[in-house]
This record gives structure tokens, sequence and C-alpha cells, in this order.
């Protein structure tokens, strides 16, 4: 569906989430970990899962996550973190199985 500007809508097929995810093959093995918020207080409030193999996304998907979907040239502001103090990682490696 075609939303170009905020404020606008339409009425989408319904649709599931996990139509959004990469092949099941891609997902199967995986480093996860305890972490924290990447803005500050910093609580250590997340589990972070990274994938052993890249996912590729498509530029509009990249393009949403920037907040530019409805206009290529406006961006989030400030869509990065603050540093938090490092600390030390107990790291769970993922695979079938597992």
């Amino acid at each position: 569906s075609n939303v170009p500007k905020p404020e606008m809508s339409t009425t989408m097929a319904e649709s599931s989430l996990l139509d959004l995810l990469p092949k099941e093959e891609k997902l199967r093995h995986y480093f996860r970990y305890l972490g924290s918020l990447t803005t500050p207080t910093c609580d250590e409030k997340v589990v972070w899962t990274v994938f052993q193999e890249p996912i590729q996304l498509h530029r509009e998907q990249v393009h949403r996550a920037q907040g530019r979907a409805w206009a290529p040239t406006a961006w989030l502001p400030r869509n990065y973190p603050s540093v938090c103090p490092q600390r030390s990682l107990r790291i769970r490696v993922g695979s079938p199985g597992n």
C-alpha cells in the first residue's frame, strides 16, 4: 500500500509478522546475550540476538527504520545510541537443537 505523507491512512490486506522474517535457516545460528538499553539509563533489560549470517535489508526497510518512508530526505533526529559504560558479558551460542 502507499501512504506518502504522515496523517494519511490506508487499508491493508491481512498479513503475518512471520512473512517479514528471513527464511528459517538464516535464523538458526545466533549469539545471544543479556544486555542493556542503548540509551541512558542503560538499564539491563534486553536480550540481544546477533545472527551468525547477516540478514540483508532492502533500501526501503532501512529508510523506514530511519523514519524516511514518506520523505526520502527526512531523517529521524538522534537516531543513534549514547555510549553506556562497558561491562563483561555472558554470551550464549544457539544452533539447531539448543
